[in-house]
Order: C-alpha cells, then sequence, then structure tokens
C-alpha cells in the first residue's frame, strides 16, 4: 500500500567528472540527493497517513520548546505534541502538518528553528562541548557483532574535534 516515486537521470558524463573538482562533484551529488519530504507533500495533496500516534516519537527530535524555550520537555502521546513546562499543545494533523495558527508548519520547521537556536549558543561560547560516558567495543570472534567490551571512557566533541580519554 506504500507509494514510491524515483527520479532517474545521469549526474555527470565522463568529461564533466574529469573537468570538475572534487568540491564541484560533491556538490552536485548533495544537491542532487536533496529531499524535502513536505515539499513533495505539498504537490501531493490527496495523500494522507492513517495513525492514531503521528507525533509519537517526535519528542527524539524536537527537544526544544518554542513557547518557553525547554529542552527536553517535549512529550508526545497519540497525535499531540506537549510541554511539561508550559501551556505549550499542538496537534500533527494526518499529512504531518501542525495546525495552521501554530509556530511551525511542519516538524522540519521546528526542527530547523531548534538548530539555528544551537549554532547561535555554539558560536557565542568558545568552550562549548559536548561530552558522554561511552563504551569502547570491538567485534566478536566470529567478526559478526561489535559485542566484546574493550574499555570505558569519555568521548568529548569540542572546537579542537572529537577526542577519547579512557582504556584502550
Amino acid at each position: 500500500g506504500g507509494y514510491v516515486e524515483a527520479e532517474l537521470y545521469q549526474l555527470f558524463t565522463k568529461e564533466e567528472l574529469d573537468a570538475l573538482s572534487v568540491e564541484e562533484i560533491e556538490k552536485r551529488v548533495c544537491d542532487a540527493l536533496y529531499y524535502d519530504e513536505f515539499k513533495w507533500l505539498d504537490s501531493h495533496p490527496e495523500i494522507r497517513y492513517k495513525s492514531k500516534k503521528m507525533a509519537e516519537g517526535l519528542e527524539n527530535v524536537l527537544t526544544r520548546c518554542p513557547k518557553c524555550g525547554g529542552r527536553y520537555t517535549v512529550k508526545t502521546k497519540g497525535n499531540e505534541l506537549f510541554c511539561t513546562e508550559c501551556d505549550l499543545k499542538t496537534t500533527v494533523d494526518n499529512r504531518y502538518a501542525f495546525p495552521k495558527d501554530f509556530t511551525f508548519k511542519n516538524f522540519a520547521e521546528w526542527y530547523d528553528w531548534q538548530l539555528d537556536r544551537m549554532r547561535d549558543e555554539i558560536a557565542a561560547n568558545e568552550s562549548f562541548a559536548l561530552s558522554s560516558k561511552v563504551e569502547l567495543r570491538h567485534a566478536s570472534k566470529d567478526g559478526k557483532t561489535l559485542l566484546d567490551l574493550a574499555g570505558e571512557g569519555v568521548c568529548t566533541l569540542d572546537r579542537n574535534g572529537l577526542t577519547y580519554v579512557g582504556s584502550e
């Protein structure tokens, strides 16, 4: 019952590949792979999704409340999203859109908004870093899984790059 739409075209000729820089090739590939589900939905008004749990799971992506700014305060149930710190409440319809009077048209706009907020915070804070305790694992003896614990430590991403401090 799914709907699949694909477009096939030649991205480069041999002569173009020989003449283009790596950066130009990368840009053309990235541009060709870019996809906007909501733009596609706008061009297909007949498409509707069937679920009584359209919003569930969005709290894993929409982590900042657009009303109070709370982090990890957005929760979901069924087709509803709400904030546990303020009176924010909205729904997702059968086209994955928010009501017309809501701050954002869809969850992609909400996500982009919170990404812009995070970029602003990172730019304003020279010592910004993301850090987490991690387990270092390696392939099992059969080489098929990453099950064997090899060490533990802390992984940090900051302006200097990605570092791991710990055992092994």
